[in-house]
């Protein structure tokens, strides 16, 4: 259910911010630039993906941290209004 509910929260993020299309085709775009790069070698270019994935891992985890937190701080709230038990 959590999984379902963050795909929707990207799906309205990118109708609401177009600008994060950009941003990955950026992103993107330095990805095969370190790919074709001549002069980083086979290990750089290992080093490089490797740490570009390990941040997105890092990333998506502390977004997923920080929505899951939002619904607790939400829940709590309602509970000190009254308006849920």
């Amino acid at each position: 259910m959590l999984d379902r509910r963050i795909e929707l929260i990207f799906e309205e993020m990118e109708r609401n911010h177009p600008e994060f299309s950009q941003e990955e085709a950026e992103l993107s775009h330095i990805r095969d630039e370190i790919e074709q790069d001549p002069l980083l070698g086979p290990a750089g270019k290992k080093k490089m993906q490797e740490y570009i994935c390990f941040l997105s891992r890092m990333e998506q985890r502390h977004n997923i941290h920080l929505y899951c937190q939002g619904a607790k701080d939400c829940v709590r709230m309602l509970r000190e209004l009254g308006v849920i038990l």
